[in-house]
């Protein structure tokens, strides 16, 4: 069984989609909708704030959930 690991190959993983740099993420804002979402800014050094997504936050992260007896 032959397993590649992409993280050898060349250039960045995920590159900026203007300059084609590295790309981090650099904010992390809650959902304003819903809990179990979160908002992920990236930005390029080169270029500024360049892209963003919306994630399903880890369960790790998530609030207890509210029990009633």
């Amino acid at each position: 069984m032959h397993f590649q690991d992409i993280s050898f190959g060349k250039g960045p993983k995920d590159p900026c989609p203007i300059c084609g740099a590295n790309i981090r993420l650099t904010e992390v804002e809650p959902h304003p909708n819903r809990n179990d979402w979160e908002l992920n800014g990236y930005s390029c050094e080169n270029c500024g704030p360049v892209k963003s997504l919306v994630v399903q936050r880890s369960v790790d992260d998530m609030p207890p959930l509210l029990t009633l007896m």
